[in-house]
């Protein structure tokens, strides 16, 4: 899996607890024709759990589906509706 990152203790997290601090796809997933590219771009900044975001096309999903079927990642969230409907 990918490097884990390190957050300042500041912010309370403590790798070795049951915390858990995921990405979301939200923030890179207009930026994609391509999902597996879109969780790659996640996994290197060294996150492996992703929140799947409702802004997300559906264009996106067979690369997206294909990443996790591999376990290359885990999902901590599936916003209602994601991927987003055609009609919005």
């Amino acid at each position: 899996m990918g490097r884990r990152i390190k957050v300042p203790a500041v912010l309370g997290f403590n790798p070795r607890s049951d915390s858990m601090i995921a990405f979301s796809t939200c923030w890179n997933s207009s930026k994609h024709t391509d999902g597996e590219a879109m969780i790659r771009q996640i996994l290197d900044l060294g996150f492996d759990t992703i929140e799947l975001s409702h802004g997300m096309k559906i264009s996106l999903l067979p690369g997206v589906q294909k990443a996790f079927q591999e376990g290359n990642f885990k999902v901590c969230g599936l916003h209602n509706y994601c991927p987003s409907p055609v009609e919005v």
